[in-house]
């Protein structure tokens, strides 16, 4: 059923001298953006990922002709997607994507996202060694909602973080209605094994991952790194079913809201992976954080490991780490950082993160529910900030931290040991 890739165009990004110097967590200067394009590929590591201005991944479209490098590992080795995309919606009026849309033959691709701002390199970049940025909207949908997606993606490298690539979207609602009950998430049609025909996979929940195995020394897979709050859906299903015949957005909204979920395929066959977020409600002019790693490994252990990794490396950059109003690098952040130390026998850092300026809380409860902290509770202003929590007072067990302001929370768990 699958249509030959067939790739014309091989878009080269920028390497070498532009990207030297810079190194895992260093911040340079300010910026500036080299070139623009509709498809570039992440290459400085030991795994390539192309990304569009379009929403899909891997390949601007699904069939001939391509621009485009899917995602591969190791670099320069065979590719591992077929097509991907990220998606939104509510309802199933309204999932917005650039996927296979089947209702009937042929298969043909959405257009729900437009291009609002072709990709560019950031030179020199702020976090990684390779870092690139467009933006889409949700135009192209018959009811669109004024959804704006801002893509940033990010590639390291040098080991342990080259065999992951980020993408990190900021969702904003440019619309004058509410969007409510929004669910982000990222779908993509895997062929880890030479055609698809003989994976297996599986969906990891405590990680918030799925990844497919290809019973060839190579697995391929996605991990949800933000929002960290729990919710979502992490499942697999085999394409014979659900994208020949029926994969429409009917089909991926009870995938979204977790209608339907498959957390194991072990018969060996052509199969697509799904994660998405839990819901969230955008006012205008607010905004949500999705991001995902895409990793390769040679074995489901080195998997396993490096989604670990990528978590550790994500909350880092963007969640923990800052000092009071030192930016994130990415304007319009709502985020809530991982205590540090987390397990803790006495104090910890929790860093936070403010989209606007304005009322905010920042309280700790046990597990019963019951509020036992206070971190903070009035007016701060946009940016980044930090705030210590002592624990000494409790006793040992599981916490849970809570950040709200407006409309926009977040929630993260504490340990403390004794």
């Amino acid at each position: 059923m699958k249509r030959a890739i067939t790739i014309l165009a091989i878009l080269a990004v920028v390497a070498g001298t532009a990207m030297a110097g810079s190194s895992v967590g260093k911040r340079g200067p300010e910026p500036a953006t080299l070139f623009a394009a509709d498809v570039l590929t992440h290459n400085v590591g030991n795994c390539e990922l192309s990304v569009t201005d379009k929403g899909s991944v891997g390949f601007d479209t699904s069939g001939a002709p391509q621009q485009g490098r899917g995602f591969r590992f190791p670099r320069n080795g065979a590719n591992y997607i077929f097509y991907a995309s990220f998606l939104a919606g509510t309802d199933t009026g309204y999932v917005v994507d650039k996927y296979y849309n089947v209702s009937g033959a042929p298969i043909a691709d959405s257009h729900d996202w437009k291009f609002l701002t072709q990709l560019d390199s950031i030179v020199p970049p702020r976090y990684l060694q390779q870092e690139f940025q467009g933006s889409y909207s949700d135009s192209g949908h018959p009811t669109p909602k004024g959804l704006v997606f801002r893509q940033y993606s990010l590639a390291a490298a040098a080991a342990p973080y080259n065999n992951f690539v980020f993408v990190r979207l900021i969702a904003r609602n440019t619309g004058s209605s509410p969007i409510n009950g929004l669910i982000g998430a990222f779908i993509a049609d895997y062929d880890v094994s030479t055609n698809g025909g003989t994976d297996i996979g599986s969906a990891d929940t405590l990680r918030r991952a799925v990844y497919i195995n290809g019973q060839n020394s190579r697995v391929g897979g996605v991990k949800l790194l933000d929002p960290t709050n729990p919710g979502g859906n992490t499942t697999l299903y085999d394409n014979t079913t659900y994208v020949y015949t029926q994969h429409d957005d009917t089909v991926r909204w009870k995938f979204m809201n977790n209608t339907l979920r498959f957390t194991d395929i072990t018969t060996p066959q052509d199969m697509s992976l799904l994660v998405s977020t839990p819901t969230v409600d955008l006012a205008p002019g607010d905004s949500a954080t999705y991001a995902v790693a895409f990793i390769g490994a040679a074995d489901v252990a080195n998997w396993q490991a490096g989604a670990d990794t990528a978590q550790a490396l994500y909350d880092r950059l963007f969640l923990t780490g800052v000092e009071m109003g030192e930016p994130l690098g990415i304007p319009g952040t709502f985020a809530l950082g991982q205590a540090r130390p987390n397990p803790a026998s006495g104090s910890s850092l929790i860093s936070f993160a403010l989209e606007r300026g304005g009322p905010a809380s920042l309280k700790v409860y046990d597990l019963s529910g019951r509020l036992v902290s206070t971190l903070m509770n009035g007016s701060f202003p946009a940016g980044s900030h930090e705030v210590r929590f002592d624990g000494r007072g409790l006793p040992g067990g599981v916490y849970f931290y809570r950040l709200e302001a407006g409309n926009q929370s977040a929630t993260r768990k504490l340990v403390l040991v004794r």
